[in-house]
């Protein structure tokens, strides 16, 4: 991805998107999942730190707390 590790933690899956209609279909996939408290995992076109695109595959899943209940979200590409 291009960007320092200590800088990763925290950044959304968006922040790497191309901007554009593709990037809108996406975004919509993940948001989608998400609100279905299911994973979301698909090959992505991302911009690396350095401007080049390359495709990778992304994945986002729920981070469930002792009860079950969503108290985040891991996303690894």
């Amino acid at each position: 991805l291009g960007v320092p590790r200590d800088r990763l933690l925290g950044l959304s899956t968006f922040a790497f998107l191309p901007p554009g209609e593709g990037s809108a279909a996406v975004e919509t996939s993940i948001h989608s999942a998400l609100e279905r408290n299911e994973t979301w995992s698909e090959e992505t076109e991302i911009v690396r730190a350095d401007g080049t695109r390359r495709i990778v595959e992304s994945s986002i899943t729920p981070m469930r707390g002792p009860d079950g209940a969503t108290i985040g979200r891991i996303g690894v590409m």
